[in-house]
């Protein structure tokens, strides 16, 4: 189910306020869009020569290249031939190798292969050709950086979790979006009805044994994710038996696969606390983008010791994932 729903065993013992942490700043903006992408260094290595003779300048031999493959149009055509060589050469020799010399290459004797062989060298001072060792720098999308945009939540999304208590009984049930209005939805969680927002984060329903409703939300998460980010939020819990003040702490620590009876899902790992004057209670999960839900999560409450999703299916789907 959403992100919020861990927290409707773990909060009921919830009591103290703790400072909120403030918003980002133009420099953790950028800082973020630095980390956003990773610099990949690339040899130029259309510059390195490829020869059938030896080379004028002194060098030394850094070793023989070969490969064969299906006689072919392409087998023959000499850029192709080229690009194998010198991309042999350097996953080989990185930038050591300046040009490959002695190439050879023809057909089997049967001739169904075409083979070629080389000898990849290395240039002994200097060296005016060798402007593959100018490094292209690249800018490429980082994986392990990547965000976690909010979960868009539908009419008929169904997740089935199991719940295991203090003494290693577990319960399944099923949690179902009833209702999408604006930026609120409706959720039937094991046969409660619970609001909550967009994203996720419980604003009223059933918190454990009680009723009641947070002031403004639970602030379990702050869409949108990514590691490093942390995030904080005071809330009061309102019951009928009295108010409770509060704080929820959070932060996304990085990408794991995780395996739970779903599947085996990518998941991005957060730490949530929940603080309050008489407890502190925390939670290390596995929020996985595929299934929209938090694919496990471990906790301290004293009472309940984790849980874990069993199946998904979303909206307008017959088959769980």
């Amino acid at each position: 189910m959403p992100v919020g729903w861990p927290a409707h065993r773990t909060i009921t013992a919830a009591l103290l306020a703790g400072p909120a942490l403030l918003g980002g700043c133009v420099a953790a903006a950028q800082h973020r869009q630095e980390m956003l992408h990773q610099t990949v260094t690339v040899l130029n290595e259309s510059q390195i020569m490829v020869m059938t003779g030896d080379l004028s300048l002194p060098h030394r031999l850094l070793g023989e290249i070969r490969y064969s493959e299906p006689l072919s149009a392409e087998a023959i055509d000499t850029s192709h031939i080229d690009r194998r060589l010198r991309s042999i050469a350097i996953e080989r020799y990185q930038d050591r190798v300046d040009a490959i010399t002695h190439l050879t290459s023809g057909p089997s004797g049967d001739g169904s292969i075409f083979e070629v062989s080389a000898q990849a060298v290395e240039v002994i001072g200097p060296c005016a050709f060798c402007r593959h060792k100018e490094v292209l720098r690249v800018d490429e999308p980082n994986p392990a950086q990547r965000e976690v945009a909010a979960p868009m939540l539908a009419i008929g999304d169904t997740w089935v979790v199991r719940l295991e208590g203090a003494d290693g009984a577990s319960t399944d049930g099923a949690i179902k979006v009833t209702g999408v209005s604006g930026k609120r939805v409706t959720i039937n969680w094991f046969g409660h009805r619970n609001l909550y927002t967009a994203d996720g984060n419980l604003i009223a329903g059933h918190v454990g044994l009680i009723e009641g409703s947070f002031d403004p939300d639970l602030g379990t998460f702050d869409f949108p994710l990514w590691p490093g980010k942390k995030w904080s939020k005071d809330w009061m819990l309102k019951t009928d038996q009295g108010r409770i003040a509060g704080t929820t702490h959070g932060q996304a620590l990085g990408w794991e696969k995780v395996t739970v009876p779903a599947g085996t899902l990518d998941a991005l790992k957060v730490e949530i606390e929940y603080r309050t004057g008489l407890s502190d209670v925390k939670m290390s999960c596995w929020y996985a983008p595929e299934v929209a839900a938090l694919a496990k999560c471990d906790t301290t409450d004293p009472d309940f010791k984790s849980q874990e999703l069993v199946s998904y299916r979303p909206a307008g789907a017959g088959v769980s994932h």
